[in-house]
């Protein structure tokens, strides 16, 4: 995906501003483009600076910020709904869920071959009780609950993996 929504290279900025010893390469930059500049730049923002205040590493951790993005997504969707605003509550939350499966199923068919099985073997180890009907290699043929399985154990994979002092970060 080459996206460029207003608001990442702002986002961006900010990240490099925060993490400023961080070595994120191209491939890397392309994957935390990949997943956050569709979700809404200012919740992304909230959560890198929330993501540098309570951990402060060197290099930020990409599922860690879209779990914060997630967690104020969550808090909104209660503001709405304690507002009497069920209905469009619901809808946003619908949408966003949609899109989310949908760049999470992308992700997976766009994946290299080695990264996909190894994610998949270790959320079939991590997470037996969802493999029963998710037996093949197809990730279309897998729950949107694997997908998602799968996708964190990527994640987990790829900030465990970087290589921080032999690659800097992509000028923007």
């Amino acid at each position: 995906m080459n996206i460029s929504p207003n608001g990442w290279d702002e986002t961006f900025k900010l990240l490099k501003g925060l993490f400023p010893d961080a070595d994120i390469t191209q491939d890397q930059y392309d994957i935390w483009q990949d997943d956050l500049a569709p979700m809404s730049q200012e919740d992304v923002r909230i959560a890198i600076k929330q993501h540098w205040r309570e951990k402060n590493w060197k290099t930020p951790k990409l599922a860690n910020v879209k779990g914060i993005v997630y967690q104020i997504k969550e808090n909104r969707k209660q503001e709405f709904v304690s507002g009497g605003e069920d209905q469009e509550a619901q809808e946003y939350e619908d949408q966003q869920i949609r899109l989310s499966q949908e760049m999470s199923l992308d992700r997976l068919l766009q994946c290299d071959p080695v990264s996909l099985k190894e994610s998949t073997e270790q959320a079939r180890s991590r997470y037996g009780m969802l493999t029963s009907r998710n037996t093949g290699d197809d990730p279309r043929d897998w729950s949107v609950i694997f997908r998602a399985a799968v996708v964190y154990c990527m994640d987990a994979n790829f900030d465990e993996t970087r290589t921080p002092h032999n690659q800097s970060m992509p000028a923007q």
